[in-house]
């Protein structure tokens, strides 16, 4: 963006009585909204369909993630050994994603 159009944008923006920061809440709030209503669908369609342990796989990989990304943001002498670390981080979430799908194959065989 040219340097007049920020700054034409910046006074709009101004104007209104927003700063950038307003702005920026604003579309993060819009799309959290948005991704709570694309995943809502979802989460009740894996209930009726008794998919918790699933669900609990999900959530329990975001929390990991979160806390995984959170430690980076939070050591900055670390952030270099998360990211070089992170295609093994996602195999290894995987990897334990089709260990628990194979027991709980096995288990409902079993049980059949």
């Amino acid at each position: 963006m040219k340097r007049r159009e920020k700054a034409m944008t910046v006074l709009m923006v101004t104007f209104i009585g927003l700063n950038e920061n307003d702005i920026l809440y604003i579309f993060v709030f819009l799309g959290i909204l948005g991704s709570y209503f694309s995943v809502k669908p979802l989460i009740s369609f894996m209930m009726a369909l008794k998919l918790e342990k699933l669900l609990n796989y999900i959530l329990g990989s975001l929390l990991f993630f979160t806390l995984y990304f959170g430690i980076a943001l939070w050591k900055d002498e670390w952030q270099l050994i998360i990211y070089d670390q992170l295609q093994f981080t996602l195999q290894a979430v995987a990897l334990f994603g089709g260990v628990l799908f194979t027991v709980y194959l096995v288990k409902g065989i079993r049980k059949n």
